[in-house]
């Protein structure tokens, strides 16, 4: 198992903690991070698998953070081949969320309103609110 993360008395408690952390948008979180460090490095190919699992079901690269896109890169080039396949999988899955098709295009639009609107306008909300 992870090295020093805690005990995982079945792999299913890994998915759920790593799943809740991504619900939590709790990613990139010092634990996290060592936590996943650790997982995805794991000499046990049964704590990688079930991290790269967990991983999959990220709604976006958004909700992973980084140290979850860091480890499904570190997955993806794990040297048994069902894990790469998997965690590969992923990442392609997430970047086809930023792919434009023929046709479709991005509009981004500005805030018109000056500075002094904007603070005047979160003013207000905060007298409105206090």
């Amino acid at each position: 198992m992870c090295s020093y993360s805690p005990v995982f008395s079945c792999l299913e408690q890994l998915e759920l903690l790593v799943t809740t952390l991504i619900d939590l948008d709790a990613m990139d979180g010092k634990s996290s991070v060592s936590l996943l460090a650790e997982c995805s490095n794991s000499p046990d190919v049964n704590t990688r698998q079930a991290l790269a699992n967990a991983l999959a079901a990220a709604p976006s690269m958004w909700a992973l953070g980084n140290a979850g896109m860091g480890a499904l890169q570190r997955l993806a080039e794990d040297k048994n081949p069902a894990i790469a396949a998997a965690a590969s999988k992923t990442i392609h899955e997430l970047k086809k969320q930023w792919e434009i098709q023929e046709g479709d295009s991005w509009r981004f639009m500005m805030n018109q309103k000056t500075v002094e609107e904007v603070d005047s306008q979160e003013d207000n909300n905060d007298a409105e609110s206090g």
